[in-house]
């Protein structure tokens, strides 16, 4: 069994709606392929599922490179404020799989999930931005 980031379930749901509402997906058919198996419809319109990170995989060394752009930092860094980010990975994660930047309006707001360096390595382990 797949253990979903909390995005992804979303992501193809995104996706059918927005076929269904283009005209090119009848809603049946996109109730019937997410109800039967969400994992085969986020294969089929969405593309491959991104790999699930090991469950108790160390935190990965800060690094000034890109050479792994998906590797979450933690989101606690000693003696910062609670849902903090470090600033070698400042793009914050929420619980709800939305990333923020520095300077964005809910940026302060949030409590970080988990830490990037960049929105792109946020991106790539299946967060995405908030709807603007």
């Amino acid at each position: 069994m797949v253990t979903p980031n909390p995005t992804q379930p979303d992501r193809v749901e995104n996706k059918l709606h927005e076929l269904v509402c283009a005209g090119k997906l009848p809603l049946e058919q996109a109730q019937q392929e997410i109800a039967s198996n969400w994992t085969d419809a986020y294969q089929k319109y969405v593309g491959p599922l991104p790999a699930a990170p090991p469950a108790a995989a160390p935190a990965p060394a800060a690094s000034t490179t890109t050479d792994t752009p998906a590797a979450p930092r933690p989101a606690a860094t000693p003696g910062a404020p609670a849902g903090a980010c470090p600033p070698e990975a400042p793009i914050k994660v929420s619980r709800s799989g939305i990333y923020h930047v520095p300077g964005s309006p809910q940026y302060d707001v949030t409590k970080a999930r988990a830490c990037f360096a960049t929105p792109q390595a946020a991106e790539a382990a299946g967060y995405r931005a908030p709807k603007r």
